[in-house]
């Protein structure tokens, strides 16, 4: 007789998890949050947007991180304390070697003690405090900030983790890893130039966690310190490695002069458009978000314009002096790294991918020849996102 009666009853006693079973795809997609969790690499911080005089009265080359801009631009803010834009919320960790006296940062910065876990298990407590059950997750790192990126993934697919409510979520979903010249030497670094990284430093067998959806891996064509090589993934087909030009910090950020890691932002933030987050214009980004108090109390202001993107594929490589290395010395620290793609941690046929930039600035600048693509073939990223092989160098 009052048959609307019955499921008022039945609601009442239907507990939130049951409620949520009933809900359509459609609905429940709107409810799910994007949460994306940052991991910046060795020594970056917000205190890096503070650009020093130096002789002649001019700026230090010297700026935050691609890591801390994506962060800010997705409406994270500097305590981790904001969610500025709707159904979005963003994480930041400063790098390995960050906190401490300045003797303690120096020696956490060379051989990274401890640090890694420590920034997970931080990560971990502060996703859990915010996390509800269908979240989709995104996660980036730059340099060791992308090793703890890839191993924070394993470790979610591992024991996963529990919503702020106390439930146990077994199979969160990361929907997108993005990271920047991964570098996973978490301990004295290992000079010899015949053995990569071991790929158990960040993950088991070097192939991405099984509850990645799309993983990007964007890597440096110039760098050759050997204490700098990258960890690569094992190939799959939701994983993208490409090429950019410059040394390590051109690809991951960290110059005021940032016109080539501007490059991999812009192309970061495309990837991650594409996989549903939303980015604030610079203007939109709320004062509060650029001045406050970081993770270790200090107090912090970030320029708009450290944040602002110039991409240029002309602009200068940071290369590292080398005048103090001589010899033998520079042949056992340094190297060309080696362009291939791994399958099963070895070198397979598969031909690695370059961005276009790349063959622009060969074009445009006729001395930039980069050593590693020196008689090797590869594919060309193109800018309508067509992959093309190219010739050998020689």
């Amino acid at each position: 007789m009052y048959p609307n009666a019955i499921f008022i009853i039945s609601d009442l006693f239907c507990s939130d998890h049951d409620k949520g079973l009933r809900l359509t795809k459609s609905e429940r997609e709107n409810q799910m949050k994007k949460i994306i969790v940052c991991f910046d690499g060795t020594g970056n911080e917000p205190e890096d947007a503070h650009q020093k005089k130096i002789e002649g009265g001019s700026l230090e080359d010297s700026n935050i991180s691609n890591v801390l801009k994506l962060h800010l631009l997705a409406g994270g803010s500097l305590d981790n304390s904001s969610a500025i834009v709707d159904g979005q919320h963003s994480l930041y960790f400063s790098g390995v070697g960050t906190r401490g006296s300045f003797f303690r940062r120096i020696l956490r910065q060379a051989f990274a003690l401890r640090s890694p876990q420590i920034i997970m298990n931080e990560a971990l407590r502060d996703l859990e405090k915010i996390c509800d059950k269908e979240d989709r997750l995104y996660v980036y790192g730059f340099s060791r900030g992308a090793a703890i990126a890839r191993k924070f993934a394993s470790l979610l697919a591992r024991e996963g983790l529990q919503t702020k409510q106390g439930m146990p979520d077994p199979h969160p979903v990361i929907e997108m890893l993005g990271v920047w010249d991964t570098v996973a030497s978490f301990g004295a670094p290992n000079l010899d130039s015949r053995n990569r990284p071991l790929s158990d430093v960040v993950f088991e067998n070097g192939t991405v966690s099984t509850i990645v959806r799309n993983a990007y891996h964007l890597l440096s064509l110039d760098e050759n310190r050997l204490a700098f090589r990258p960890t690569l993934m094992n190939a799959q087909d939701k994983i993208s490695e490409i090429w950019f030009s410059g040394v390590h910090s051109d690809i991951g950020g960290g110059y005021l002069r940032s016109g080539l890691s501007d490059i991999t932002l812009e192309f970061m933030k495309e990837k991650s458009l594409l996989h549903g987050l939303h980015f604030l214009d610079i203007a939109d980004i709320p004062d509060k978000t650029l001045r406050g108090v970081d993770q270790d109390g200090d107090r912090i202001t970030i320029d708009r314009e450290d944040i602002e993107s110039r991409p240029d594929h002309r602009a200068v490589i940071h290369k590292h002096s080398e005048s103090w290395r001589d010899g033998i010395l520079k042949d056992m620290t340094t190297a060309a790294r080696d362009l291939v793609v791994m399958k099963n941690d070895l070198p397979s046929e598969r031909l690695p991918i370059i961005h276009h930039t790349v063959s622009d600035r060969m074009r445009d600048i006729k001395e930039y020849r980069p050593y590693s693509l020196d008689g090797e073939a590869y594919h060309i990223l193109t800018k309508n996102g067509e992959i093309k092989q190219q010739p050998v160098l020689g």
